[in-house]
């Protein structure tokens, strides 16, 4: 199962010459580190989204379900930045923002907003991820 998730990465890795990704296990968490260096983020961010798996489809429609039935509507901006964050829960803001074409501060305005009702943020700013909320 483990390589399931993986061996895409290092396929996609391999075919743009790029050096393979350091794999840690830290307590219960896996981490996977690419070199930015190497590979182009928001480029990768924008593929990651476009193969959005049935899974990460499922997920995004119970977020949006859990709006719906609290009476709430998710912007556009809202729903990519979901589809961002279930695709990639280690994406920052400014790779969001350059992904999106939208400014830093409008990303922040709308997590925000989801903070707490749709996504946590777990750990720091800096190694930390998003944990979509359903």
């Amino acid at each position: 199962m483990l390589y399931e998730g993986i061996a895409p990465i290092c396929n996609e890795l391999n075919v743009n010459n790029a050096i393979a990704p350091k794999v840690h296990l830290d307590a219960f968490i896996l981490k996977i580190t690419v070199n930015k260096s190497e590979v182009g983020v928001s480029e990768k961010v924008s593929v990651n989204v476009n193969r959005v798996s049935e899974k990460n489809a499922e997920v995004l429609e119970k977020v949006l379900e859990k709006a719906q039935a609290a009476g709430e509507h998710l912007s556009e901006n809202r729903i990519s930045i979901l589809r961002i964050m279930i695709a990639n829960p280690y994406v920052t803001r400014p790779e969001i923002a350059k992904v999106l074409g939208i400014s830093l501060k409008s990303v922040g305005a709308n997590i925000a907003v989801m903070r707490g009702k749709y996504l946590n943020r777990i750990g720091p700013d800096k190694g930390g991820f998003w944990e979509v909320i359903l």
